[in-house]
């Protein structure tokens, strides 16, 4: 879940599964995970402290029971960004020229809970 402060108060949005990341202070929130040969990176802005859509995409096996390998012994996967099917490459550029991955902080780490106290103290001196 993540949790943003607009308007005085918090305002929760619910992601799928748990891995995510975002570019600081640029709005946009990727929300990446999947398992069992079918993944997505759901893209997402922040306005008001509610995320929308912004874009999408999906990739994986049609059959994870019978994978397909390519000549370097990698899983063949099908891709798709917004509804269209496309290459990795191709995905790729699409992913990227909405959310610059080169430009992403990881947000989801074990080690780097704050506390609610510490939360609002982080937030009161961006605020500043």
């Amino acid at each position: 879940m993540i949790a943003a402060y607009a308007g005085g108060s918090v305002v929760d949005n619910q992601l799928n599964r748990l891995y995510f990341s975002y570019i600081e202070k640029g709005n946009l929130l990727c929300n990446s995970e999947g398992n069992m040969d079918s993944y997505y990176d759901l893209v997402y802005t922040m306005t008001d402290g509610q995320l929308s859509l912004a874009a999408s995409g999906y990739y994986g096996a049609k059959d994870n029971s019978k994978l397909e390998f390519d000549e370097n012994g990698e899983v063949v996967y099908q891709y798709e960004w917004n509804g269209k099917l496309m290459s990795r490459e191709e995905y790729s550029q699409a992913l990227n020229a909405v959310y610059d991955t080169s430009k992403a902080r990881d947000g989801y780490a074990w080690e780097q809970y704050l506390s609610r106290e510490q939360a609002i103290e982080k937030i009161s001196e961006m605020q500043q």
